[in-house]
Formats: structure tokens, sequence, C-alpha cells
């Protein structure tokens, strides 16, 4: 999210639809109700742009990339023993 940096964005992601896509602006949807993005990075973005709903409804709490596919199967953000 360009408003609060949420990643992956959880539930529904507004994506501007007049800003090109080298510079797009994508909001989440509580910084989409608040108007709420970085100023200074997207100076090009103007709050009377468009925005194109996208609903992910296999938007997950966590990231599918870090979950290993069995239980007992090491994952490399696993703590080591020395760090527990």
């Amino acid at each position: 999210c360009d408003g609060c940096h949420m990643d992956p964005i959880l539930g529904t992601r507004f994506l501007c639809m007049n800003c090109d896509e080298s510079r797009e602006v994508d909001l989440c949807e509580d910084c989409m109700i608040e108007g709420k993005f970085e100023n200074g990075k997207y100076e090009h973005h103007k709050k009377s742009h468009r925005f194109s709903a996208i609903v992910n409804p296999t938007s997950q709490r966590f990231d599918m990339d870090h979950v290993p596919e069995q239980v007992d199967e090491y994952n490399y953000l696993d703590a080591t023993p020395a760090e527990q």
C-alpha cells in the first residue's frame, strides 16, 4: 500500500486509474477511506483521480511464500538454536 506500506495488501486493493503503470498508486481500504498516501513520492497523483477496486478473494493474513509445505519442514525464517 502506498499509504501505510502494507505488503501484501489484504482485502480490497484500490488502483489509481489515472496514473500510468510506471508510477501507479495502490491503496488498501483503510488508506483509501482516509485519502492517505505519501504526498512527496506521489506528486503526480491527485486526489481527484479515479480508483478501481480490485477484490482479492485469496488475501491471506500470512505470506504464502514463507509457509512450509509440511509442518516439520525448515523455513529460512525459522530461528536457529542460537537465536532462540
